[in-house]
């Protein structure tokens, strides 16, 4: 379900979704538009956050995710891992 989190981001859209070890794996900490919850009763506030912001943070926080994303290869370090962890 990962993969379709970094597509979603890489859309400029922000992502509210439960934390999940394997979220590292996609370097999701790292993306300005993804906020990640360890209780659900965390997600409305995320939200509200979210709302909150100024506009110009949102479109900085936006084009700072898809430009990173832009410079990532997902798949193939993914590939790598599960090649190593075969090994």
């Amino acid at each position: 379900i990962w993969p379709k989190a970094i597509e979603v981001l890489s859309r400029g859209c922000f992502l509210i979704r439960d934390y999940q070890p394997e979220s590292k794996y996609y370097d999701i900490d790292k993306l300005p538009t993804a906020f990640l919850f360890g209780d659900v009763k965390e997600a409305n506030k995320i939200l509200d956050t979210i709302k909150t912001m100024p506009i110009e943070e949102k479109n900085d926080r936006i084009q700072n995710t898809v430009n990173f994303i832009k410079n990532q290869n997902y798949y193939e370090k993914i590939v790598s891992q599960i090649v190593e962890c075969l090994s």
